[in-house]
């Protein structure tokens, strides 16, 4: 069984991130599935913790 907490959820937001690169490699089309992946990744953590983090709500 796999278990989430706080840091998961943050990690899944940043790596979620249109501008994240960690994990990426040559291949146009894995690069694709990961941020897929990790898109649906933070969108079910959301619904787990019953929290919507938005990037443009982010202070610079």
């Amino acid at each position: 069984m796999i278990t989430y907490d706080r840091r998961a959820f943050v990690q899944a937001f940043l790596d979620a991130h249109p501008d994240a690169k960690r994990g990426y490699y040559y291949s146009q089309a894995y690069n694709t599935a990961l941020r897929e992946h990790r898109q649906r990744v933070l969108e079910g953590l959301q619904m787990l913790f019953g929290l919507t983090l938005d990037f443009e709500g982010v202070a610079e």
